[in-house]
């Protein structure tokens, strides 16, 4: 069972307590359509380094995604790709972020999935990932940077310079 604490967040949220209520809502998540066109900075392959779920500063489970680019003119620029678990939307976009890793989520059940998704990205550490980073204007007129994973990086994959 999971019982690491986060430095991440000024509380001392126990992330186990926390995967109870997530856990539930991963059941229900549904894996939403990601439209739109990308937008600069671009597409990227980038390497797995790392992978934890975490608690934000406001005491809410996180799953983050540690990874480094691998070519171009921003490689070796390390990115981290935060996934806020607190919503089913939010889970949603975290399934796809795990079905576009190849990662199977059919079979992971809410009592564990905290456990079954470690273990499974564990394998994934070091793999390529092409990455799609993008800006985003939101109807009150808010900017956002977005990371989205596009899928396993083949082999012989050539990056946009």
């Amino acid at each position: 069972m999971l019982k690491k604490k986060s430095n991440a967040g000024s509380g001392e949220a126990d992330i186990a307590s926390l995967f109870s209520g997530a856990g539930k809502m991963w059941g229900t998540a549904a894996i939403p359509e990601r439209g739109g066109v990308a937008l600069p900075p671009g597409n990227y392959v980038a390497k797995l380094e790392a992978f934890k779920f975490l608690t934000t500063k406001n005491g809410n489970l996180a799953a983050m995604f540690s990874l480094v680019v691998t070519g171009g003119k921003f490689k070796g620029r390390k990115l981290n790709k935060l996934a806020n678990l607190t919503t089913e939307k939010n889970m949603g976009y975290f399934k796809a972020d795990l079905v576009s890793l190849s990662v199977d989520v059919d079979d992971i059940v809410a009592k564990t999935f905290g456990e079954t998704i470690n273990k499974r990205m564990k394998k994934l550490i070091g793999e390529s990932i092409e990455i799609r980073c993008y800006d985003t204007t939101s109807e009150s007129g808010d900017t956002y940077h977005n990371t989205v994973f596009v899928g396993l990086a083949p082999e012989d994959i050539e990056e946009e310079e």
